[in-house]
């Protein structure tokens, strides 16, 4: 046989294999995926970009009036009679003012940016949730697989047995029920994992068949989460103390438009000349520069702002409070969730180790003829119930954590 024929295409295996394990992708990497292609999150971002343009828009002076007037009578002047007369004017805030509308700008934009890294904790969090629910499927697809082969070698066993008159022939079909419910099982947990992968690639804006690597086993550590970093942290609460910075601001800003407004301005008056008369400036056009004032004398609605602003202060630190201890109280289930997940997939460890210690006894006592087939199957079927409650509990310990990083991260 000619080695190269073997050597290349194996080369070429071990490339693809390779290639595959190198492409594996980790649960961080699939968050990045699920951001970077999330329409919602690129979307805000175009938002927020829009700021920019709004700062334009509050840095800008009202329309330059202009107005022009022509004399129908026209009236005379001591260098002649009044044509017509042209005026231009340009108001002015006060000082201060272009300064606060900038700043409301940019506590509306740091706003924006809250929400959005609100929406991307949320996405964050499913992406998790999903994660961890497809890694708990595959795990009980793998205890139930475990379990049907064993089935499957004492159905073996007990035919053998039958053979040589040392089992009942009903003893077998009990055996071989039990596969058919295990299989029935089986089955239903792979259609749902195929459901959960399509929600899995939906999340990540990807196709549905696209291929996800699950690990068989997450290596996991009972952390401490600080619930004191809810009001720090939590966007839910950053959000509603930058919405009353903002209504702060809108309050200075009503106070500064409640100062008078100033109009730089002029006028320019064409005159014509006094014929056959020979006078100073005879003929020649006025200038006349003006400069007025607004004044908010009787205006109620500037102090009606002030007060709509300073309420709507109030009534968001109440909102803040009631919040808080909403959240609080989600911290105080998932944290104590958590602790009892973990203590719980303690317990279920002992109880399979134990388990499997009187399944092998079982197993040797066997030959002596003290122990049957349906005896062990009860056992393994036991062992199961164990393996899966843990599986269980270990998706309540990620889920909870999920729930807590959510609450105090940033």
């Amino acid at each position: 046989m000619n080695s190269k024929k073997v050597k290349y295409p194996l080369l070429f295996c071990l490339f693809l294999l390779f290639s595959f394990l190198g492409k594996a992708q980790t649960l961080d990497e699939y968050i990045q995926i699920a951001v970077d292609n999330n329409y919602g999150l690129q979307s805000e971002s175009l938002e927020i970009e829009n700021f920019e343009n709004k700062k334009e828009q509050v840095r800008s002076l009202k329309d330059t009036k202009i107005d022009f007037g022509y004399f129908v009578s026209e009236p005379e002047t001591r260098v002649g009679s009044q044509r017509a007369k042209v005026g231009v004017g340009q108001e002015f805030p006060w000082f201060g003012t272009f300064k606060a509308r900038e700043e409301i700008v940019n506590s509306q934009k740091e706003e924006k940016k809250i929400l959005q890294n609100l929406s991307k904790k949320e996405l964050i969090s499913q992406v998790q949730l999903s994660y961890y629910n497809l890694y708990k499927i595959q795990s009980e697809i793998e205890t139930y697989k475990e379990y049907i082969q064993n089935i499957s070698l004492y159905e073996e066993l007990s035919l053998k047995a039958v053979e040589t008159n040392n089992m009942k022939l009903t003893d077998v079909y009990k055996i071989q029920i039990k596969k058919e419910d295990f299989l029935n099982m089986l089955a239903k947990k792979e259609q749902l994992l195929v459901l959960e992968k399509r929600i899995f690639n939906k999340l990540l804006q990807r196709n549905q068949q696209d291929t996800i690597v699950i690990p068989t086993k997450i290596e996991f550590k009972n952390r401490i989460f600080n619930g004191k970093l809810l009001e720090e942290n939590n966007p839910i609460i950053l959000n509603i103390e930058q919405q009353k910075q903002t209504a702060s601001k809108n309050e200075f800003l009503t106070t500064k438009e409640n100062k008078p407004k100033i109009q730089i301005g002029m006028d320019y008056i064409f005159v014509d000349e006094i014929k056959g008369m020979q006078i100073t400036d005879n003929g020649k056009d006025v200038f006349m520069p003006k400069v007025s004032l607004t004044i908010p004398i009787l205006s109620k609605n500037y102090k009606a702002k002030k007060q709509q602003y300073q309420v709507t202060q109030d009534a968001l630190d109440l909102k803040k409070k009631e919040q808080l201890k909403a959240l609080e109280i989600a911290y105080r289930k998932a944290e104590t969730a958590y602790q009892n997940a973990y203590l719980d997939m303690q317990t279920e460890l002992k109880k399979i180790s134990k388990m499997k210690e009187i399944i092998e006894v079982s197993l040797t006592s066997l030959s002596t003829g003290d122990v049957d087939y349906l005896d062990i199957l009860s056992l393994e079927e036991e062992n199961l119930k164990y393996e899966l409650k843990y599986t269980e509990k270990e998706y309540e310990f990620f889920k909870n954590e999920v729930i807590l990083q959510f609450l105090t991260e940033k």
